[in-house]
């Protein structure tokens, strides 16, 4: 619904500015209301590799959340190796 718009509003900007606006946003609506409308059930598609398991295939990069601001936000999205 929104992502498409937001997708292409972020990719406008500055990496670095994109990446600031992105954690700024996440910062203000966790633990709001708001914050259930955006969020997204991320269904479990198991991996093993190296005899770890990991919840989804898919992960975010180390450095996404570079001061560990917002680990509880992106780890409840299912996207986050903690």
């Amino acid at each position: 619904m929104y992502y498409p718009f937001v997708r292409k509003a972020l990719f406008q900007l500055d990496p670095e500015r994109a990446h600031e606006f992105t954690f700024q946003q996440l910062r203000r609506i966790t633990g709001t209301p708001l914050e259930a409308l955006v969020r997204q059930k991320v269904p479990t598609k198991p991996v093993t590799c190296m005899g770890l398991t990991f919840k989804n295939p898919l992960g975010l990069a180390a450095g996404l959340d570079k001061d560990g601001e917002c680990i509880d936000a992106l780890g409840a999205d299912g996207v986050w190796f903690p």
